[in-house]
């Protein structure tokens, strides 16, 4: 499904990147929003539930758009993409609509149906099993320092520590990339031109 799914955004980032051209629009602002509600919009539908895994597959669709209306070579490093952009990883797209599906969740009746698959998952998350959505789940929580176990997660903790979890995932998912920036070669070169510009 995540293929398929990148896809349909690239032809929708085909479409699109004409239409911007044809009607001369400049403002990286209305650029990002067209992002966000015409291709983005194909990419989230229901991906708190199927995408927890696929992360680096839908990454492709938002780099693949910036990088189009920048005019930059599609080899051009994701990372250098992002930080001149401050763009955040698509990781935090899908960590924010999964803790909004996970706040649903708990708020269910214990008759709905996504609420009794939610919870048999629960009980077998100590079996290492990649396709279980509840481990996943407890994966990505622990990325952003959320150490409780599950039975100490409910909907208030949710609610009240959601705003510092995604600000913690966010910020989590950009140190990797500040890294890599001291040691590519593609910065270096870039930073030899800049300060070859300036002497």
């Amino acid at each position: 499904m995540a293929y398929d799914t990148v896809q349909k955004a690239k032809l929708a980032i085909g479409a699109t990147i004409p239409l911007m051209t044809k009607t001369k629009m400049d403002s990286w602002t209305s650029r990002i929003h067209l992002l966000n509600s015409l291709i983005l919009s194909i990419v989230t539908n229901c991906i708190a539930i199927w995408g927890l895994r696929y992360a680096d597959i839908l990454e492709r669709v938002q780099l693949t758009f910036l990088k189009r209306i920048l005019l930059v070579p599609i080899n051009t490093p994701d990372f250098a993409v992002r930080l001149e952009t401050s763009t955040a990883k698509f990781s935090l797209v899908i960590f924010k609509h999964m803790l909004n599906w996970l706040i649903k969740l708990y708020e269910m009746e214990e008759n709905r149906l996504p609420k009794m698959c939610f919870l048999r998952q629960l009980e077998i998350t100590r079996i290492e099993n990649k396709y279980n959505w509840a481990s996943q789940v407890k994966n990505l929580l622990e990325f952003a320092n959320c150490q409780r176990s599950w039975r100490d997660i409910n909907v208030a903790f949710l609610k009240a520590n959601k705003n510092d979890l995604i600000d913690t995932f966010k910020q989590k998912g950009f140190r990797p990339e500040r890294s890599t920036t001291t040691v590519s070669s593609y910065s270096n070169a870039s930073t030899i031109h800049q300060n070859n510009s300036t002497t």
